[in-house]
């Protein structure tokens, strides 16, 4: 039998934020500030990050891999206004412009996904 092989996390450094909007904008400085306060999270296929209108967000999310889908879910349980983020996309900001921190859509890794 061979060995199961973890899969790392995609290296994430200023390179790599540069090419991301809205971080591209930034300078190399707060970049490396940002790099340092970022942390990584790991999610399985179908793992719920985030719950409409109960889960607090954790800021802007990055995605290095994988693919994250955010909708919402009307009374009886069907998604609308779906959206898939794929890597060096983000996720979140329409909450911290509307100036809440719960979470406005489900938000749910469709396959395997690492994030920042």
């Amino acid at each position: 039998m061979l060995p199961v092989r973890k899969k790392r996390m995609p290296q994430l450094d200023t390179s790599s934020l540069k090419k991301v909007a809205p971080f591209h904008l930034l300078p190399d400085e707060v970049l490396q500030k940002l790099l340092k306060l970022m942390k990584d999270k790991h999610l399985k296929a179908d793992e719920v990050l985030y719950e409409q209108n109960e889960s607090t967000l954790q800021g802007l999310s990055l995605v290095m891999s994988g693919k994250i889908e955010k909708y919402f879910l009307d009374e009886e349980g069907h998604k609308s206004y779906r959206e898939e983020f794929l890597p060096l996309t983000t996720f979140g900001s329409m909450s911290i412009l509307l100036g809440t921190l719960t979470a406005i859509r489900t938000t749910r890794a469709i396959k395997p996904s690492y994030i920042y």
